[in-house]
């Protein structure tokens, strides 16, 4: 049975707070699932002077004034650009955009009607806009509300925003209206494709944030009736898409697919369209458990998409095989920002790439990792990926076998290297940043490229299994 594809370009995301976790570090996992062909690629983009007449363009027209000065940061991304969102980002100063989620096809048509999206509003650029002028979350999503309020919003998503400290997780609900809350420390917050965010309290500004009025224009709206209980932003907003015919559970599924891995203690009913916000998890969560998540199938249970061909074709899991990149975001207080900040970025869907750490602080990737168009290119990293993926999805559990143990070999490596690392570029830094910046480029560039060269050898061997063996299995 091949992995299973999604009906739809959505993603999903784990965000899980620096007392939840069994190092101390910020976490956030997440897979973008798009179009398969739309390619991957990893991007360092330079600190930035811009002139007084500088200006933002989006999209769809709308122009707006840019910073003095724009942060350096690493980015991997759609090769498309990420003028729409899909792409996770870390700044010089250590605060990422680590993931972002579509909500508009959740907007229950109440919402669509009051409070509708704006054609000239900002997209999916506006969070690495905000990015870019910032030095932590909170300030990061204060921006970011700063531009859904006064330009409005030209599509509804939902962005996790981190920093070494803490994670702050934003809404889009209209044309209009926002909400953010954050993520308590110990706690670890699981996010599909529909509104989340629950009672928002705004006199709350430690833990909540939204756009000015948000409860008056909702209550106006016929969007919330307090005589029915606290304004929740996830009922007033949305609720539509798992109640959809021939889409039921199809957020709410993987929330909960999320939640049986990492708290297995509790009772969750997979039925469920609302899961707990805030959860502890069982045990702390480490870089590994996020891979594991972000490969998860539903594998042991009725809902297994790789096992139960009459379930895959109507179950959505944690990862599907036109996910165009994958990682996880490390943020760490205690290390400088060009060394705390690690991306863990894969390219291709999750169980057909491996997760490399590229640090921060790096001057740049390997030109195979920045190629990649919609048309096949056999010098670049995203499709020596996505062939690997081609190969194996018709034959999934014959061949998964050949791949991901080679792909969890090259990250037991990483993750056992990586105090080495990070003591050896702490070392160097104390004499000279420009130093450690060179060896770290050296260390996840050269991992890049031993990823890349395993890749090939796989797809080599895949093609001859196949050959040999592919007429048996059909």
């Amino acid at each position: 049975m091949e992995e299973h594809i999604s009906p739809d370009p959505e993603c999903f995301m784990i965000l899980a707070g620096r007392k939840a976790t069994s190092d101390g570090s910020v976490l956030i996992g997440h897979d973008d699932d798009l179009l398969g062909h739309n390619a991957a690629i990893l991007e360092k983009v330079p600190r930035k002077q811009n002139g007084p007449e500088a200006v933002v363009n989006f999209p769809n027209g709308l122009s707006i004034p840019e910073a003095e000065v724009t942060c350096e940061c690493l980015i991997l991304k759609a090769s498309r650009g990420y003028d729409q969102g899909d792409a996770i980002a870390i700044n010089e100063l250590q605060v990422s955009i680590a993931g972002g989620v579509a909500l508009e096809k959740d907007r229950n048509e109440k919402a669509v009607g009051s409070d509708p999206v704006r054609k000239k509003g900002v997209t999916g650029l506006a969070r690495y806009v905000a990015l870019q002028r910032t030095g932590s979350a909170r300030e990061c999503v204060e921006a970011l509300g700063e531009l859904y309020s006064k330009y409005g919003v030209a599509y509804c998503s939902g962005v996790a925003v981190a920093d070494t400290k803490e994670i702050w997780y934003i809404e889009a609900g209209g044309g209009s209206s926002w909400a953010a809350v954050r993520i308590p420390d110990e706690c670890y917050w699981p996010q599909a494709n529909g509104f989340r965010i629950g009672e928002v309290h705004p006199e709350d500004r430690d833990n909540y944030l939204c756009s000015k009025g948000l409860l008056d224009f909702a209550k106006d709206k016929g969007l919330w009736d307090p005589a029915e209980g606290p304004f929740h932003f996830a009922r007033a907003y949305g609720g539509k898409r798992d109640r959809n015919p021939g889409e039921e559970y199809f957020n709410s599924r993987r929330v909960w697919g999320c939640m049986r891995l990492l708290s297995p203690s509790m009772t969750l009913d997979p039925y469920s369209l609302e899961f707990p916000l805030h959860t502890v998890p069982d045990r702390k969560i480490g870089i590994k458990d996020l891979f594991s998540a972000l490969r998860d199938h539903y594998e042991g249970t009725e809902f297994d998409v790789i096992n139960k061909p009459s379930v895959a074709r109507r179950e959505r899991a944690i990862a599907v095989a036109n996910c165009v990149h994958t990682d996880v975001v490390q943020l760490r207080s205690w290390f400088p920002p060009a060394i705390g900040g690690v991306l863990w970025a894969g390219l291709s869907s999750p169980s057909m790439t491996p997760y490399i750490p590229y640090y921060s602080g790096i001057d740049f990737v390997p030109r195979a990792y920045r190629l990649g168009g919609e048309f096949y290119d056999p010098s670049s990293a995203f499709w020596t990926y996505r062939t690997v993926a081609t190969l194996v999805n018709p034959y999934h559990k014959k061949l998964i076998g050949d791949v991901l143990p080679k792909w969890q070999k090259i990250e037991e490596d990483a993750l056992s290297l990586q105090p080495y690392v990070d003591m050896t570029a702490s070392e160097l830094y104390k004499q000279d940043d420009v130093l450690a910046r060179r060896y770290l480029t050296t260390y996840s560039n050269g991992l890049a490229h031993i990823a890349l060269e395993t890749a090939r050898r796989i797809v080599a061997e895949l093609h001859t299994t196949i050959a040999e063996k592919g007429h048996l299995w059909e």
